[in-house]
């Protein structure tokens, strides 16, 4: 089952792509395939650098695969509270500093699921394929449609969910 959270790891840190990529459509700005995989290029770094550095903690032994399991849960659990500032727009210009900006978002929850055991090759690219897809997709739909039934909450809280499904398949497998 390695390929289904790696799969699930994918998913669950690029619904925020999606929905980037939905906003700048609705906006009629069109994501450039090659702006697309820079974004996708830069979380898919981070999340292999943080896979490998969870690495360095597995001297502790079997603790190891419970506390990765665990702070994915957590994250993915922290996602669903309630967000203060509820911005929804997107405004960055700079593809390099919007790349960063959405690897950042990777970071904690690569580094949980390298402690976890998912092998840091397959969670980059996993996370850097499906970032560039969701993107394509959202900015895809964005450009044809006028108003769909999608906010940055609703996609914020199914992503929290996929998370927290795949830190509990990590704890049990």
């Amino acid at each position: 089952m390695p390929w289904l959270s790696a799969l699930l790891l994918g998913v669950s840190t690029n619904l925020d792509n999606l929905f980037l990529g939905l906003s700048f459509g609705l906006a009629q700005r069109r994501v450039t395939a090659g702006a697309n995989w820079v974004i996708g290029l830069f979380s898919a770094a981070a999340t292999c650098l943080f896979c490998c550095l969870s690495a360095l903690c597995t001297a502790w032994g079997p603790a190891v695969h419970w506390i990765g399991g665990g702070s994915i849960l957590l994250i993915g659990l922290w996602t669903l509270l309630p967000v203060k500032n509820g911005g929804d727009g997107c405004t960055a210009q700079d593809t390099a500093v919007l790349g960063a900006a959405l690897a950042v978002n990777c970071i904690p929850v690569a580094f949980g699921a390298g402690l976890a055991g998912i092998h840091p090759l397959a969670a980059s690219a996993s996370v850097g394929l499906l970032s560039v897809l969701a993107i394509r997709l959202g900015n895809f739909l964005g450009l044809r449609a006028t108003a769909l039934p999608l906010s940055a909450g609703g996609l914020r809280r199914l992503g929290g969910v996929l998370l927290a499904g795949l830190g509990i398949l990590q704890l049990f497998t």
